[in-house]
């Protein structure tokens, strides 16, 4: 399989402002016009979506992204309070039904839940049984959940049977692969996304233009650009090469606004060094960095 069939498009940027190192806004129907023409052309499946991603649920059905043949994966809607309820699953299914209409389809790929704490809550398996109601009308392929931190996806695994899962995995951050899970995912026969590959390209920025809060980490950045460079590869070439050689990753989902950022990333998935300095040694335990969520910024 060609490492461009390992990528994925998310669709963040599409709906609204989003990433740290976003520096040209949301792309314009045009653009998004041309970089799905662009992924089909070159193998690309999976587009990655959600309900609180602005419009991109709306923009993914003008363009029939699910006619063109993409698997869609979007997620639920997030519940708020400390139990779920009756009206909060019904909730999610009226979500779920207003979802497919603006995508323009009647079934998706894959649905995640998106606040995955929810299904850990008092009720969560009443979330989890309109999930599998999804699955056996045909509306939904998989079901699975988008986790955090790997806790999260040890207490789910030990108490449902998920198609696939979404997970944050880079330079920095790689919790799922010290503590193991990524061969457990793969023996288990679930489908894994990797997100966060570029951590909002937080990786990509110069030390020097970092934001204050990532001083504990300056240096760290500084040594992985000279190392990176050392042996030839911008930052953006050892993030992406990074992730594409982890074997226990089937999908590497990636936010693009421009037509030139994808044929860029495409470009190195084609010649992506099976070779790289050795890296597990910039890896990160701190939550306050890895997880954008926690920035404050």
């Amino acid at each position: 399989m060609s490492l461009c069939q390992k990528i994925g498009l998310g669709t963040a940027q599409w709906g609204m402002l989003y990433g740290i190192a976003n520096r040209n806004g949301q792309p314009n129907r045009e653009e998004i016009s041309e970089m799905l023409s662009c992924a089909y052309q070159r193998g690309i499946s999976i587009i990655d979506t959600a309900c609180s991603y602005g419009e991109a649920e709306e923009i993914l059905g003008e363009e029939r992204a699910s006619s063109l043949g993409f698997n869609v994966v979007t997620k639920t809607i997030p519940i708020r309070g400390s139990s779920i309820s009756k009206e909060d699953v019904a909730l999610v299914s009226s979500a779920f039904d207003e979802s497919l209409k603006r995508m323009q389809t009647g079934r998706v790929y894959g649905m995640l839940i998106h606040n995955v704490d929810n299904l850990l809550s008092d009720g969560g398996e009443r979330l989890w049984a309109v999930l599998e109601e999804f699955k056996a009308c045909g509306s939904v392929e998989k079901i699975g959940v988008s986790v955090y931190h790997p806790q999260q996806l040890d207490d789910i695994m030990s108490r449902y049977e998920i198609d696939i899962v979404q997970f944050p995995y880079n330079i920095y951050d790689q919790r799922f692969a010290q503590t193991g899970l990524l061969e457990k995912l793969q023996m288990a026969g679930i489908e894994t996304h990797a997100r966060s590959a570029f951590l909002q390209g937080l990786i990509f920025m110069s030390p020097e233009n970092m934001p204050d809060y990532f001083d504990s980490i300056r240096m760290r950045q500084a040594k992985l650009h000279n190392e990176l460079s050392k042996s030839g590869l911008s930052p953006l070439d050892g993030c992406l090469s990074y992730c594409l050689n982890q074997p226990y990753i089937d999908k590497i989902i990636v936010g693009c606004e421009t037509l030139g950022q994808l044929t860029q990333i495409l470009k190195i998935a084609e010649k992506s060094p099976s070779s790289l300095p050795e890296l597990e040694s910039y890896a990160i335990n701190d939550e306050k960095v890895v997880d954008p969520s926690r920035w404050e910024i």
